[in-house]
């Protein structure tokens, strides 16, 4: 409850889909190198966080114990260093504005790359918006003779297992008296329904337009990207997505998934309710729809000079 305000630019931004982070680790051979956190916030949000920050800060609204701390201070972000590992220091921070949006940028430095260790809900900087790349064991790196390997907690995700350990399904109830065995009914049933009965798929279709159209509005402004550059030049490496010196990690740009509507809807239909499909579905995805990067390995290796 301490930092209020953190969870209110948060809540604002991602409802209103108007919130982008891109953050980067450079590293050189010698294992130093920088981290850069860059955290866009649309103005008129950003109004509004600041306004309610100012009136909470004030003692109007009535949160008795409540502390209010501003996220956007170059203090808050300095609070941050420690969370992305041993020997992290705060170097700069500065703000900018492009278009409608107004950008807090920080960077950090490091001497040692192999002490860092980054919780990818830590990425969105002092605002803790982070990327959804899953799991909860942070991303960790290790280097060794120009050879930087970087062990990526993300197929968790896709096996739906958490920490390491394989997700268990849950069992169908035959208690007459169980509360979870009127949703397995209500599952079968919905199973079981009529193919030819118009009415029920109409419906169906309805509220799958409505719900994407919803979406729309949360994902056409909002950016996020992790990308690991490496010294001057990529010698070898078994990463998916290269670009020049960086490795990409992640990379989810709204507006360009957007240009493909009509393929985002029929995923939508095909695995909305299925939860986080596949590997090899998700290449499939990634390949169909413009604007999503995602790596899918355990491990990603990268030789550099």
């Amino acid at each position: 409850m301490k930092k209020i305000l953190v969870v209110l630019a948060l809540a604002l931004a991602l409802i209103t889909g108007c919130f982008k982070i891109e953050a980067e680790i450079s590293v050189n051979p010698d294992g130093s190198g920088k981290i850069i956190s860059t955290v866009g916030m649309d103005k008129e949000t950003f109004a509004m966080v600041e306004g309610m920050g100012k009136e909470m800060m004030g003692g109007k609204a009535g949160m008795e114990g409540v502390k209010a701390e501003n996220p956007f201070s170059e203090e808050t972000f300095k609070k941050q260093s420690a969370a992305y590992g041993e020997g992290v220091e705060f170097v700069s921070f500065s703000t900018s504005t492009k278009g409608t949006f107004i950008y807090f940028n920080i960077v950090y430095s490091f001497k040692d790359i192999n002490k860092i260790k980054m919780d990818p809900k830590s990425m969105g900087g002092a605002m803790g918006g982070g990327l959804p790349l899953g799991g909860d064991v942070p991303l960790s790196f290790s280097l060794a003779k120009n050879e930087l390997t970087m062990k990526l907690p993300f197929a968790q995700m896709m096996s739906g297992a958490k920490n390491g350990e394989e997700g268990e399904e849950e069992e169908e109830c035959t208690d007459e008296k169980c509360e979870h065995k009127g949703k397995h009914d209500a599952h079968e049933a919905a199973e079981k329904k009529p193919a030819d009965d118009e009415e029920y798929e109409e419906a169906g279709e309805d509220k799958d337009d409505a719900e994407f159209e919803m979406a729309k509005q949360f994902i056409k402004d909002m950016y996020m990207s992790f990308k690991v550059s490496c010294g001057s030049a990529i010698v070898e490496t078994n990463a998916t997505f290269v670009e020049g010196n960086k490795i990409i990690i992640a990379e989810i740009d709204g507006g360009k998934m957007l240009q493909s509507e009509k393929k985002l809807k029929e995923l939508q239909k095909k695995y909305g309710a299925s939860g986080p499909p596949d590997k090899e579905t998700m290449k499939k995805i990634m390949s169909e729809i413009p604007g999503f990067k995602m790596e899918l390995g355990d491990e990603v290796k990268v030789k550099f000079k």
